[in-house]
C-alpha cells in the first residue's frame, strides 16, 4: 500500500505484542457478549478472543478460509469443524452448529 500502512499489517505487529494482543483479546470478548444475539463461528471466535488469523492458524488452515466459513460461502468438511472446534476449544457439536447457524443467517439475508 503506497505511502500507507496494510491494515493486516498492523494488526500483525499489534498481535506480536503481547500487551497489545491481550487487550485486543478482551475487546474482541467484549464485543462478542455484546453484539452477537445468535452464537456463529465469528461469535465463538470472537469470545475466544481471536482474530481471523489467529484461529487460522490455531486450527491448521488460513485467514481467507476462516473468512469464507464465518461468512457462510463455505461448507467446511468435518475434519475442519473438529480442527475449528479444537481450536476454540469447544466441543464439536458447539461448532457444527454455529457453522449451521451462520448458512442459515447467510441464507436468509440472500432471500
Amino acid at each position: 500500500m503506497p505511502g500507507g500502512v496494510c491494515l493486516d499489517q498492523l494488526i500483525g505487529e499489534w498481535e506480536s505484542d503481547p500487551a497489545m494482543a491481550a487487550e485486543l483479546s478482551h475487546a474482541r470478548k467484549r464485543l462478542a457478549t455484546e453484539f452477537d444475539e445468535i452464537e456463529t463461528l465469528r461469535s465463538l471466535r470472537m469470545k475466544a478472543g481471536l482474530s481471523q488469523a489467529l484461529l487460522a492458524v490455531k486450527a491448521g488452515t488460513t485467514q481467507p478460509q476462516i473468512a469464507l466459513i464465518e461468512s457462510g460461502a463455505r461448507d467446511p468438511q468435518t475434519n475442519m469443524i473438529l480442527r475449528l472446534a479444537a481450536a476454540l476449544g469447544v466441543p464439536a457439536e458447539r461448532a457444527f452448529a454455529a457453522i449451521t447457524a451462520q448458512r442459515a443467517l447467510r441464507k436468509q439475508s440472500d432471500e
